[in-house]
Formats: structure tokens, C-alpha cells, sequence
């Protein structure tokens, strides 16, 4: 994603809250998916420029910060949904900017709907939080725009819309130069600190071990298998074949992500778990997997660190359910 060429942008405005928790889920996961979100009633319905907004717009947040507005981030637009709030809550937990399920109800009843009320929701991908001195106050001159609507549309041709989008552009930018194409957590960040010195001896050790084979498919077709770290590296201690397993990549990508994970049933038996939030990212057919015996290797020093296995289902499994969950 970039911020390049854009002719217009989208202005959504959030509340402290909501910046607050989707800052604290950038910080410690990274660029996830995100959720901007509204009732669904005769007040809050798109206006035709919203509507038409293209996927791969720059969004950014704007927040009322005691007497100023500041652009507190930004991201990529998807599409809009008008979902459910078990749905909402099924596909992206507290990134709906909310602690739990009883927190999107409340906020839903604060902002005069209902358990049952729909809310129409923009999906916001590759996020990018401002924090500190890298907030971006409005103009007093400019901000009288901001005062009224959740969302709307500035050209980029309007100099309101041209002073937003280059300032905040410069800003992303520094990031790029830092982080790359998106910022991933600290627990990413602390695990690559100690990875490329040893990546080549770990990845070697878990293929061999698992004798080029996906533990859970049994798939051998080489280039679609990957090695999944069971937790980040902070110690060279952990850069063994215990803190991997050999999948194949849609496991890999879902076992990174939290949709699933593993747990030992006995001293011997290792059976994957699944989460039913599956359902709501299209990927159904995975829940047939759940309580699946994984294979081993026949060196048992290689098996899963049940330890690290733990440490995955408690922090990365459904990680979007809870505040601070992370992925691997």
C-alpha cells in the first residue's frame, strides 16, 4: 500500500476511545484489519461520495483532543458491510475499538440502537497510528470542516484536503523508513532482532525434522510448506525445532494469525483447535479440522514445546477477541 496517488481522501472521525484501543492493538500486533463502524438508521447513512469511495483510498482518523482536532492515523479503505454485531465481533473483536462483546452492545445503546441493531461498517486495512509528537494538529483556520459528520470526502485538490494528505503522508512515510510496508508489534519486532543471525539453521532443523511434510495435510508438495514459529524469538535459546512446526501455507497463514492453534491432549498427542470465527473470514471448511491429530517427528526433542504451544493459545489465538493479544 501507498500513499502516493490519491485524488481523494476519506475523514472518519473517531472518538479518544476508539484511537486509544486500535493505537494500543497496532502497537503490540501491527497493521491489522480495523473496523470504523456506525448505526445502521436514517441518520447515519452513506452520502453518495462515501459510497463510491474506491478500495485502496487513504482513510485518515481525526480525534477531538480537548480544544483541537488532531489526525491521530490513517489507513487503507476495503468496502463497507452492514453487519451484525455478532458479526462485527466475530471478524474483528475489539478492533471495532471496543474491550469486549458487552462494550460494542453499550457503545451500540449509547449511540441509540439496540442488541439487535445492525451497523454499517468500513473494513480499514494496514493501519497506521500516530502517537506523540507525530500527531497532526488541524488548522483552527480549516478545522470549522470537521464539526459536523463521522465520514466524509476531501479532494485533494481542496487545499484543506492537499494540507491533510501531505502532511500525513510525510509522516507515514517516516514510518515506511522505518518499519517497511507496515508496522508489525512489538513481539514481531523483538523476535527479528534475535531471527536473521540463525533463520536458515531454525528453518532447516524444522523441515528436517518433519521430514518435509505438513504435520497437519500431510502434504509434501515443497514449495507450499512453511515453518511456523510457535512463539517470537527473544533468547537464541529458542530458536530450536520445539519453537516450530512444518505446515502448509494456509495453515501457516492461519495459525499466525490465531484462527487456529494446537494443544497436547496427552503426553503423545497433539490435535489442532479452531476458532468459529472462521466462519465469518470465509474459511468454514477449516472447522473440520478441529481435534485433528497433528504428526510428529520421530525425534522427540523436536516436538512442540508444550510451553510455547501455550504461550500461542493464550496470546495469538482469537487475539482480536481481547485487548494485547498478538500474532506470530
Amino acid at each position: 500500500m501507498n500513499m502516493e496517488h490519491a485524488n481523494q481522501i476519506m475523514i472518519c472521525k473517531v472518538s479518544p476511545k476508539w484511537y486509544k484501543i486500535i493505537r494500543s492493538e497496532y502497537l503490540v500486533s501491527g497493521s491489522l484489519d480495523s473496523c470504523f463502524w456506525s448505526i445502521d438508521k436514517p441518520s447515519s447513512q452513506l452520502t453518495q461520495d462515501v459510497k463510491d469511495f474506491q478500495p485502496g483510498g487513504v482513510v485518515l482518523y481525526i480525534c477531538q483532543m480537548g480544544d483541537q482536532i488532531k489526525v491521530v492515523g490513517g489507513g487503507f479503505f476495503i468496502s463497507w458491510y452492514k453487519i451484525s454485531l455478532d458479526e462485527a465481533w466475530s471478524r474483528f473483536g475489539v478492533r471495532n475499538g471496543v474491550t469486549d462483546f458487552d462494550d460494542l452492545v453499550a457503545e451500540v445503546e449509547e449511540h441509540g440502537g439496540h442488541r439487535s441493531s445492525n451497523i454499517i461498517a468500513a473494513t480499514l486495512g494496514n493501519n497506521f497510528i500516530f502517537d506523540g509528537s507525530s500527531l497532526i494538529t488541524v488548522p483552527e483556520e480549516v478545522s470549522s470542516h470537521f464539526k459536523s459528520g463521522m465520514r466524509f470526502i476531501l479532494n485533494i485538490d481542496d487545499p484543506t484536503g492537499r494540507y491533510l494528505y501531505q502532511v500525513a503522508k510525510k509522516v507515514y512515510n517516516q514510518d515506511l523508513d522505518k518499519y517497511g510496508d507496515t508496522w508489525k508489534g512489538v513481539y514481531y519486532l523483538a523476535s527479528r532482532s534475535h531471527f536473521r543471525s540463525y533463520s536458515a539453521g531454525f528453518y532447516a532443523k524444522v523441515r528436517a525434522a518433519y521430514k518435509f511434510k505438513c504435520a497437519v495435510t500431510g502434504s509434501t508438495i515443497v514449495p507450499l510448506l512453511e515453518v511456523a514459529q510457535l512463539r517470537p524469538f527473544y533468547d537464541f535459546k529458542e530458536q530450536i525445532a520445539a519453537n516450530g512446526i512444518l505446515l502448509r501455507s494456509d495453515f501457516h497463514r492461519l495459525f499466525s494469525l490465531g484462527y487456529i492453534t494446537l494443544e497436547y491432549m496427552t503426553d503423545d498427542k497433539v490435535v489442532i483447535r479452531t476458532s468459529s470465527c472462521l466462519k465469518s473470514v470465509g474459511a468454514a471448511e477449516y472447522l473440520e479440522y478441529e481435534g485433528k491429530q497433528v504428526s510428529l517427528p520421530d525425534d522427540k526433542s523436536a516436538w512442540p514445546n508444550p510451553q510455547y504451544l501455550e504461550w500461542h493459545r493464550k496470546n495469538c489465538f482469537e487475539n482480536w477477541l481481547r485487548l494485547g493479544g498478538s500474532h506470530v
